[in-house]
């Protein structure tokens, strides 16, 4: 079953970075994989007035490129991004479809 690993933390911590360098660790022992930059999902402009930071937008990016990394054989999913609350954290999970665990840097 795939699982997914979101690393958040506030802005400049590291984050894509951690990610990045787990990926690379996950590929060096062979475990299929994908890294996603949250960042990237939510890149367009302009923004709706009442979603400034493009939430509903991340989400449908995130389930759909989701999917097709699962599709290609992805086992671990690793992304970097910002989650405030536990809300949040629960429609990422819903987004991506699999197990979601979140790690603060």
């Amino acid at each position: 079953m795939a699982t997914a690993l979101l690393i958040t933390g506030t802005v400049g911590a590291g984050k894509t970075a951690s990610a990045d360098a787990l990926g690379d660790l996950l590929t060096d022992a062979g475990v299929p994989n994908a890294v996603i930059d949250l960042d990237w999902l939510r890149r367009a402009w302009p923004a709706p007035p009442d979603d400034p930071f493009q939430s509903a937008l991340t989400l449908r990016n995130l389930g759909a490129v989701t999917a097709n990394f699962l599709e290609a054989g992805a086992e671990r999913l690793i992304l970097a991004g910002v989650i405030e609350s536990r809300e949040e954290r629960l429609r990422h999970e819903a987004a991506l479809g699999v197990p979601l665990t979140v790690c603060r840097g």
